[in-house]
């Protein structure tokens, strides 16, 4: 057995952009980790991914690696009825190790490590949700193992509450813009 030499003198972690001083204000600073992906913002609405090529996370990766995946839909859920949604992850018993990161309208609301925990079902509240209007799905899919992963997911409707519940103000939203420094 031998080992190699090298003269690296200095090792950097990549962490959330901008360390304690994070540049997502709205958000916080858990909010983002040190994926290039969210280093650049692709999880935030408005972000231009139409040079992308088309891609599902049902599909996945074929080997080891990370992709992020982005979709835009718009709802119509009237106001006053109280119409609990959650992401749930269909295809759980898969045997890959691989991690996932849920991204609503840039709000982080998931992560999901297949081989770890029991958690399948992800509620996201009316708010971070836009119920009468355009939202942003971001998914980043870690596969750990060299036979890759896949994820498979829905939109589930959880219960129909009709109250009266006051109008629910949606959360606040940066909107993407590119991001000094970002590697």
């Amino acid at each position: 057995m031998g080992s190699i030499s090298t003269s690296v003198s200095v090792w950097k972690v990549t962490g959330n952009l901008g360390g304690e001083d994070h540049i997502d204000r709205t958000r916080g600073p858990f909010n983002e980790g040190g994926l290039f992906a969210e280093r650049q913002g692709w999880h935030l609405p408005d972000f231009d991914d139409s040079q992308w090529a088309s891609g599902r996370p049902s599909e996945g990766l074929p080997r080891a690696g990370v992709s992020f995946y982005r979709t835009n839909f718009e709802l119509n859920i009237p106001k006053g009825i109280d119409y609990p949604l959650a992401l749930v992850i269909s295809n759980s018993t898969i045997d890959s190790h691989h991690r996932v990161q849920f991204y609503v309208n840039g709000y982080q609301f998931g992560k999901y490590v297949n081989h770890l925990g029991p958690q399948t079902s992800f509620p996201i509240p009316q708010g971070i949700f836009n119920y009468q209007g355009p939202n942003t799905l971001a998914v980043s899919l870690w596969a750990l193992d060299s036979s890759g992963a896949k994820l498979s997911f829905d939109l589930k409707l959880k219960a129909k509450i009709e109250s009266g519940m006051a109008p629910v103000v949606n959360a606040p939203l940066t909107r993407w813009a590119p991001r000094k420094g970002a590697y």
